[in-house]
Order: C-alpha cells, then structure tokens, then sequence
C-alpha cells in the first residue's frame, strides 16, 4: 500500500521536484501555447508536439510521431476533450471510463513515432495531460509500477485515474479539516498561494500537474531505496 500523503507532505514532494527540474519552463511553455490556441488544432498539435520532443525527448528522439494524425485525433474529440477541460481531477468516476479508454486508444495511436513499432505509453498521457490539464495525470513505466497500473492499456491508466481521483480527495480533506472549506477552496490554496510559496515556483500549476510533480519525488525516492537494499 503506498503512501497517502496529507497537504504539507504533498506540497514539500513538489517542492523537491522543482527544485530538481529548475522550474519546468518546457511544460510550461507548451501548456501556454495550448491554451491560447485552444480553438485551432493545428496550433494545439504544435503544442503537443512542443512537450513530447522536451519533456518525452529520449522516446522521441529517433523520429516525431505524424503530425496529421494528431490534428485528426483533436478534431475528432474536440467535444468530449472541452467538457473534460471543466473538470477536475478528484471528480474522475466509472462514468469517465468509457470516454477516457476512447481518447487514450486514438491518442496512442497518432502518436506512434512514423516508420517505429513501439508503444508511445508515456506520450499518449503526457498529451491527454496537456490536452486536458485540470483532469488526466500523467504517468510514466515506473510510476504505473507503483501503482499497480502498469498492465494493459487504456485499462491500466483507467485504473491510474481512479486512484489519483481518490488520493486527491485524500489530499484535500486533509486542509479542509484543519482549515475548513470544500475541495475546491483547498485546491486553489495548494495549487496557488502554499504551492508558490512552499517551492519557490514562479509557476501556479492544475492539481493534475501537482499529482504528476508527486508521484515523480516518489518513485525517485522507491528507486533510491530499492538500489539500497
């Protein structure tokens, strides 16, 4: 059973991770792109383009996925992804299994690098993330590792979104027991005035992203034990 941290845990895990990134300006830039041209997809396929060739540079760096592809896929989902967009993480039920396992399957499969037959896993969540930041976490090999996601997929993310819909839950009852309030009030404080001030970020970043910057520091820490012992 892993760890379920309370908000001062949470937010001192984010502030090793900035710490150690020096300040995510990729993801931030290409955040910023999507959601100043979120009404032209060929622009939000840029963006996504922009986060895997930094933040996903190793998988991709024999070769980009096919940019039409993409685009088509954002056409295509262009109603489901703005309703996703209103919502927020903790709010993940078995209602959003369906659509989830649908975006995950057409998203994978654009962004398969051309001429590679190999599993673009890591990308496909980092792009739902970006797509839709206030609701998808991204994962990584290890991190679904750690959550026990790590089998087939869309399943396995599927799974993954549960448990961060939970652990959210978790994390914010945490402040609203001590300092009252409802989930949304204990979100904007976490991910604005404590996150900027705990971390030092210049950056106010969605819940998601925080889970993301979480679940990082933590398997960071897993492997420095297990290299231990």
């Amino acid at each position: 059973m892993l760890h379920r941290p309370n908000y001062n845990e949470f937010l001192a895990a984010c502030a090793k991770y900035v710490k150690i990134e020096q300040g995510d300006t990729n993801y931030e830039v290409a955040h910023g792109w999507v959601e100043a041209h979120w009404n032209d997809p060929i622009r939000v396929a840029g963006g996504v383009r922009i986060l895997e060739e930094t933040w996903n540079r190793a998988f991709y760096s024999r070769g980009i996925f096919d940019m039409q592809q993409v685009i088509q896929a954002i056409v295509k989902y262009k109603n489901e992804l703005n309703q996703l967009r209103s919502r927020s993480v903790e709010t993940f039920s078995s209602a959003d299994e369906n659509v989830t396992a649908q975006l995950w399957k057409t998203f994978f499969e654009a962004l398969r690098p051309r001429g590679r037959l190999v599993s673009p896993y890591v990308a496909t969540a980092k792009a739902l993330h970006l797509l839709v930041p206030t609701f998808f976490v991204p994962i990584d090999g290890a991190i679904a590792k750690n959550y026990g996601c790590s089998g087939s997929q869309p399943q396995g993310y599927v799974k993954f979104q549960h448990l961060m819909a939970s652990l959210s839950c978790h994390i914010l009852d945490s402040l609203t027991a001590k300092s009252g309030g409802d989930h949304q009030t204990a979100k904007t404080l976490i991910c604005g005035s404590m996150y900027t001030q705990q971390t030092g970020s210049h950056y106010v970043k969605t819940f998601a992203k925080l889970l993301d910057e979480y679940n990082w520091v933590t398997r960071l820490d897993r492997g420095k034990v297990s290299a231990e012992h």
